[in-house]
């Protein structure tokens, strides 16, 4: 269910006032971008791919349904764009990744953190950032990458057992 800003610039688009893609633009950017960085490992590219991710869902509006939430259905896309990026993908430039991620944190602990979280496989850091960092639901997030709920429940488990054996080994 979306939420008042959200109907009300989704009104304005379809009256064809351009004012509504930029408040959903401003809405939402920052949340597809930081996702888009956890997914991708490559800040330059991130930008690319959000805007991307905004091209299209500006291009596809009129097949968007009403009845799902805009910011679920936005990082539908941005799951999908960044799919499309890998199956044309260049090598990773993960140290980039890491170091602009550990700069904006505020600790030590963070940091580690962090850095454990960039090493896992791409799959189980999508589904942990999706439902421990925006709060989706397994459910919400098995729609979002086109896969089945058990699946998601799956990644989830083996990645954060994944994180807590590398996070104790990484703060000693």
């Amino acid at each position: 269910m979306n939420d008042l800003k959200d109907i009300n610039a989704l009104k304005a688009i379809e009256n064809n006032d351009k004012d509504g893609f930029n408040q959903i633009i401003a809405r939402y950017y920052d949340d597809i971008y930081r996702f888009l960085v956890y997914k991708i490992r490559n800040t330059t590219d991130s930008y690319d791919l959000t805007q991307e991710t905004f091209f299209r869902f500006i291009r596809y509006f009129n097949g968007y349904d009403h009845r799902y939430p805009l910011k679920q259905y936005l990082f539908k896309i941005a799951v999908n764009v960044a799919n499309d990026y890998f199956s044309k993908s260049k090598p990773e430039d993960v140290g980039e990744t890491i170091e602009y991620l550990v700069s904006v944190q505020d600790s030590d602990a963070s940091s580690v953190l962090m850095k454990v979280l960039m090493d896992l496989p791409s799959d189980q850091r999508e589904v942990i950032v999706l439902n421990k960092i925006y709060g989706y639901t397994t459910k919400e997030i098995a729609t979002m990458i086109s896969t089945n709920q058990s699946t998601v429940k799956s990644r989830i488990k083996l990645g954060l057992d994944k994180l807590k054996h590398q996070y104790g080994k990484e703060k000693r």
